[in-house]
């Protein structure tokens, strides 16, 4: 009766321990102060104090690669294990080929424990240099069939148990929450960042788009109206753009126009702005640019674009020429980007009228 009454308690005592374990890793999952690490530090944490484990890891499995990605590790390191592990990702060999002990539930999707890992059937030995290992236990994670990572144990002070697989699979429901949330992040991240491209940058050159070029141009516009400075714009037209399309086809009209975008991009300095603003015409706001300064650039960017090899390296007569106007802005006057851009597009307009592939400065 007495024997009965303690393993009573003792369940008791366990199940409110996993409790509060679970009570824990509930308010953390959804408490906006803690980071992921912060998590996963706490799913280890906990993992250990409920087998009695001295060591152990909880790990992911990058959906890109499939490598096998330690989130972290417990004091093995400080206890003398030389296993190299360079960046988080587990070191060639068992743990990352899911070979061994380390892959065995991986590899089954079954959980497992074994309390003499020389003789189980899947020990391969341990990477030299590892901590010597007495007994081990893995849980793998899974989210609606997707195998997420793994909850590995080992060096238990007493022999590992079926209880203790039954307290670890509840634990990987919370865990693998956590990597399933941490994917749809990513995969959030990588959304929102097409998101964003597709709606500033011009699909076919790689640089601003209208739009957004004439956000930045307004906001550069704010801070000279509030701190001063100069700033230029200049506005380029490819030449005789229809004749390159209708001779030569829509294909070679968008290389050239892709090329002319590429040949201004590397004349510009990383502060000024380039944009496509429709068809086969750019704007370039050059900052702390006057008047002088922007008429050299331009001359200098309208003979890269006649010197350069676009015709030859596709094999057709294709030369490419450009017309460009030049303005700065009246700062003493507060002139608009509206009103800077127009007397651009007159100068721009001259230099078509007056016979082309030339820069007229206004």
């Amino acid at each position: 009766m007495g024997e009965n009454l303690q393993e009573l308690k003792r369940q008791l005592e366990i199940e409110r321990h996993v409790s509060s374990a679970f009570s824990e890793l509930s308010k953390a999952i959804i408490s906006p102060l803690l980071t992921n690490s912060d998590i996963y530090q706490m799913v280890l944490d906990q993992a250990r104090e409920l087998t009695d484990s001295e060591h152990g890891f909880v790990s992911s499995i990058d959906t890109d690669s499939g490598a096998h990605i330690s989130h972290t590790l417990t004091k093995m390191k400080s206890d003398g294990c030389q296993a190299p592990l360079k960046g988080g990702v587990l070191p060639e060999g068992p743990h990352k080929t899911y070979g061994s002990l380390w892959g065995n539930g991986l590899n089954t999707r079954e959980a497992f424990f074994t309390n003499n890992p020389s003789s189980h059937p899947s020990s391969r030995g341990l990477p030299e240099g590892h901590v010597p290992m007495k007994n081990f236990l893995s849980v793998p994670v899974a989210f609606h069939g997707l195998l997420l990572g793994q909850i590995a144990l080992a060096n238990s002070t007493r022999d590992y148990c079926q209880d203790d697989i039954e307290i670890i699979e509840k634990l990987s429901v919370f865990y693998a929450v956590v990597l399933r949330n941490h994917i749809w992040a990513q995969e959030m991240n990588v959304f929102n960042e097409k998101l964003t491209q597709l709606a500033t940058i011009d699909g076919l050159t790689g640089v601003y788009n209208r739009r957004h070029f004439l956000l930045c141009a307004e906001e550069e516009f704010r801070r000279i109206n509030r701190y001063g400075g100069a700033c230029s714009l200049l506005m380029l037209d490819i030449d005789r753009f229809k004749k390159v399309n209708d001779t030569f086809g829509h294909a070679v009209g968008d290389a050239a126009i892709h090329r002319v975008a590429e040949l201004c991009a590397e004349s510009l300095r990383s502060t000024d702005l380039l944009g496509r603003i429709g068809g086969e015409e750019f704007a370039m706001l050059l900052i702390e640019t006057g008047i002088a300064e922007a008429a050299l650039v331009a001359e200098r960017l309208r003979l890269r674009i006649q010197d350069d090899a676009f015709g030859v390296e596709m094999d057709i007569f294709c030369p490419l020429r450009v017309s460009i106007g030049v303005a700065e802005r009246q700062s003493q006057e507060s002139e608009t980007l509206a009103a800077l851009m127009s007397r651009a597009d007159e100068a721009l307009y001259r230099a078509k009228k007056e016979g082309r592939n030339k820069v007229v400065i206004t």
